[in-house]
Formats: structure tokens, sequence, C-alpha cells
């Protein structure tokens, strides 16, 4: 469920590009500072992007640091680093945490109980510092899971309760950007949920595992998930309009304009072929 929030990058000047990969590396490198090496393997465009957004809502210019990265032969490389890159980590731990603790009751890999059980640490670090995120995140999947255990789960109603999360987490501080963030972080995560929901559709029907898509007709599945990204997709676009961004204006709405479309065609593409 993670992936896709990603960026057109033939939309992209060489500039917003370069400014993606400070970012990027930036929140690669945050990670190892706050819980470690090994999580930084967790690093996904999802929180990239969430670390962008908020630093083009927040900051008036960018913060750097020339840091040396292993990965580029341990040439020093230009990161970003702010707050908002930080808290991004955090979210990204709480995410992945979950992620895999789904993975095991779903599949019960032992492989993703070992490894929540190596974040286990880092995720009770992320729960002492921002508490009521971490509650609502696992509020709102308690809600789900008590829905799919009692088969009233829905397209519907798992959305609507996924994209209250991604709200929520969207949202850094309560302030006059708040309302805005809430409801794009709601939408991306409808968006998010909806889309995930349908690429995995066969390889859950195989596995027996839960997917509220198999409620439907089989052959209205791609229209009805068509249909509700695109109304997800305008909504999106609009919002895109009413953030109050001091800079980056350019990278945000390739994301969320062109790379949030693109993502969504090649699923539906990938599907139907």
């Amino acid at each position: 469920m993670f992936g896709y929030i990603r960026y057109s990058k033939p939309d992209l000047t060489f500039r917003e590009f370069y400014i993606y990969r400070t970012y990027y590396c930036g929140v690669c490198k945050w990670i190892k500072k706050n819980f470690g090496e090994l999580p930084r393997v967790t690093l996904n465009y999802d929180i990239v992007f969430i670390s962008i957004l908020l630093s083009a809502i927040y900051l008036e210019e960018d913060k750097y640091s020339l840091e040396r990265c292993a990965i580029s032969g341990f040439k020093k490389k230009k990161l970003a680093c702010n707050e908002y890159i930080d808290y991004a980590t955090y979210v990204n731990i709480m995410l992945v945490y979950h992620k895999l603790l789904d993975n095991y009751l779903d599949d019960k890999s032992i492989q993703a109980l070992f490894a929540s059980k190596l974040l286990r640490k880092n995720y009770q670090k992320v729960v002492d510092k921002y508490t009521y995120k971490a509650e609502v995140l696992q509020d709102g999947l308690s809600r789900m899971q008590a829905l799919e255990k009692n088969k009233l789960a829905t397209l519907e109603n798992m959305s609507n309760i996924f994209g209250e999360i991604f709200g929520e987490l969207f949202v850094y501080k309560d302030d006059e950007h708040a309302e805005i963030l809430r409801k794009l972080g709601y939408s991306i995560g409808r968006y998010v949920y909806i889309l995930d929901s349908y690429e995995d559709l066969e390889d859950d029907i195989r596995k027996k595992r839960y997917n509220p898509l198999t409620s439907y007709d089989k052959d209205n599945i791609s229209s009805i998930v068509e249909r509700e990204i695109e109304l997800l997709l305008s909504e999106i676009e609009i919002m895109a309009k009413d953030l109050k961004l001091r800079r980056l204006e350019g990278l945000v709405c390739n994301v969320l304009v062109l790379g949030l479309r693109n993502k969504a065609n090649m699923v539906m593409k990938r599907r139907i072929e």
C-alpha cells in the first residue's frame, strides 16, 4: 500500500527533479538519524511527498546539508533537512509497522512478523512523540478490522476510514492550513486504498485474503474503480489550487495533478491487460 503518491518525471523541470532528489535523500538520511540504518529500506514515495508538501507550505526557502552517501560511493550529496522531513520519518515508521502487522494477519508471514518485531522499539519511539497521531491510526485500523471481521466492510466505508487516517497524518499542526491538508489527505487516502485494492484483487482472491472489491460483479469492477478514482482525482486537483504554498508549487502540483493520474492509469491498464 505504498508508492502511489509519485511524480510524473517527464513533466518535471530539471531543477524540480533535483529538488525532489534532495528531499528523497534527506528523508533517507533522517530515517537513519532517527531510527537507525535498517529502517532506511522502508523509504517510499508517499512519505517523501508529505515532507515536500509540508515544506512547501511552511518554509520560505529550503535548508540543506552536505552528507556522504554509501549508495553514491560515499560522495557528498546535497540533502534537504528540516522539521517536516523529520515528521515524515515518524509517519513512515507508523505506517510501515502497521503494514507489517497487517501482512502477518493476512498471510501469517513469518518475515513480516520478524520485521515488525525489529521495528517495535522504533514504533514505540513514534508513539511517545506523536501519541495522538498513533492513536488515530490504531483506532482507524481497528475499526477496519472490526468491519472486516463482522462482514460489514464495503469499499466505501473502508476507504473512508483509511482516508481519515491519511487526513490526520497530512496535518502537521492545528493552524490555518489544517483543514485543507486534512481534506487533501482524506481524498489521497481514499485514492490509495481503492487503487491498492484494485491492483491486489487477483492476488487477494488467489490467496483468499479480504478485498472489498470481491463483493461487486466481476464485469463491473473496473468501471466502478475508474469512476471512484476519477472523482477523487478531480477533488484533489481542485484542492491543489487551494493550497497556500510558499514555493515548490510546480513540484507539488506535478504530483497531485499528473503523478496520481499517471499512476492510476498505469494500474488500470495493467489490470485490464
